[in-house]
């Protein structure tokens, strides 16, 4: 129950801090993706130091999913974790309407950058590489007990969103597009027709990551 209830904290502050600094953006032309990528990465480093002696700090379904892959933790806790996640960014949209009165905006693509295919491996390739190196450095028994990881990953989390903010909204992360795509369409009755993308995505950049793992990490 005590990961359990680190995974969703830890989720919730990811996704409020997303939706806050997303309501910055679009709502109040404050300063651009730099400075909101910068605000992501400094929460999500603060919130794996925190979490991670107690459920790893996952925060995210397709990190589970690849961490599950390796046969690091049993299927139905996996089942569960992925649960508290979704729940978590659901949870967190409603809390930022409930302030704010409005939705967290949703992630799309750019205006002429929607054909399907192009994001959809852009969402994968960054995934990608993120989840390898949470697995890299945060997971592996080769790096146990380092200092460092929780910089590693807000760093690479900081930089996808500098690289791809403005393209493809840099989610990374299917909890991250699912909570408030699925608020919004309980709120408005409007289907989240790109929510698949976001989905399959960075899945896809998991299970890559869980067998370029496998295949490069010494037998553990």
């Amino acid at each position: 129950m005590r990961a359990y209830a680190i995974e969703y904290i830890g989720t919730f502050f990811l996704m409020f801090t997303i939706g806050m600094v997303s309501q910055n953006l679009v709502v109040h032309h404050s300063p651009g993706t730099p400075f909101a990528a910068l605000a992501i990465g400094l929460m999500l480093t603060a919130l794996v130091y925190m979490g991670h002696h107690i459920s790893g700090a996952q925060y995210n379904p397709a990190v589970t999913v690849a961490v599950w892959m390796l046969g690091k933790m049993p299927g139905r806790e996996a089942i569960i974790f992925i649960a508290v996640q979704l729940l978590a960014t659901w949870s967190a949209a409603a809390l930022h309407f409930w302030f704010f009165d409005l939705a967290i905006p949703t992630a799309q693509p750019i205006a002429g950058f929607d054909f399907n295919l192009k994001p959809l491996l852009l969402e994968t390739i960054f995934t990608f590489i993120l989840v390898l190196i949470i697995l890299k450095v945060a997971m592996a028994e080769a790096t146990r007990g380092n200092s460092y990881y929780g910089i590693a990953i807000g760093f690479t989390v900081a930089a996808g969103v500098m690289m791809l903010g403005p393209i493809t909204s840099a989610v990374f992360n299917p909890a991250v597009a699912f909570g408030p795509m699925v608020f919004t369409w309980l709120h408005t009755g409007v289907w989240p027709s790109l929510l698949w993308l976001y989905l399959v995505g960075p899945f896809a950049g998991g299970l890559l990551a869980s067998l370029v793992y496998r295949l490069t990490n010494e037998v553990e």
